[in-house]
């Protein structure tokens, strides 16, 4: 017959138990993905530049300092260097919005802080953000076509 008084060995058990179990009960779960950046679709700034570009086009040049044309060039060039992979956690900025944040950075001459805000990106895009807008590396050839092509439209009368 077991004796009722408590070995030494299960009180140190018992008193570890509780102590683990308080400290369980006392951590907040952390959250994954803050729920702003959940909405990022639904407040991005490509669907306001989609929404410019319906309703005055001629704004779109305000808004990224080209014409959408221009956009939509610059974008098929640099496509292939910016594109990131979805994964499993997360799907990745694409890279429409990847492009118009850096434009938008350069155009407005405001902090990464700022673009990243504004553009509800994740943490990793913001930190990774500089390598698009400062190391896109196009072959000079393709530079050189884009800003001829550019320039021809200015000199036609076409705004850009």
């Amino acid at each position: 017959m077991m004796s009722p008084i408590l070995s030494k060995k299960a009180k140190v058990a018992l008193a570890v138990g509780k102590i683990i179990l308080l400290e369980s009960e006392k951590k907040e779960k952390r959250v994954w993905v803050k729920e702003w950046l959940q909405k990022r679709e639904q407040f991005t700034h490509l669907r306001l530049l989609k929404c410019i570009q319906s309703c005055e086009p001629l704004d779109v040049i305000n808004y990224l300092r080209m014409d959408y044309e221009a956009f939509q060039e610059l974008l098929m060039l640099v496509k292939p260097l910016i594109k990131k992979k979805n994964t499993l956690f997360r799907e990745a900025v694409s890279v429409e919005e990847r492009l118009l944040a850096t434009l938008r950075f350069l155009a407005t001459g405001r902090s990464y802080e700022e673009v990243f805000l504004y553009n509800f990106s994740s943490v990793t895009w913001k930190n990774n953000s500089r390598n698009v807008s400062c190391y896109i590396q196009l072959p000079p050839e393709e530079i050189l076509m884009f800003s001829i092509k550019r320039r021809g439209m200015a000199q036609s009368g076409r705004r850009i």
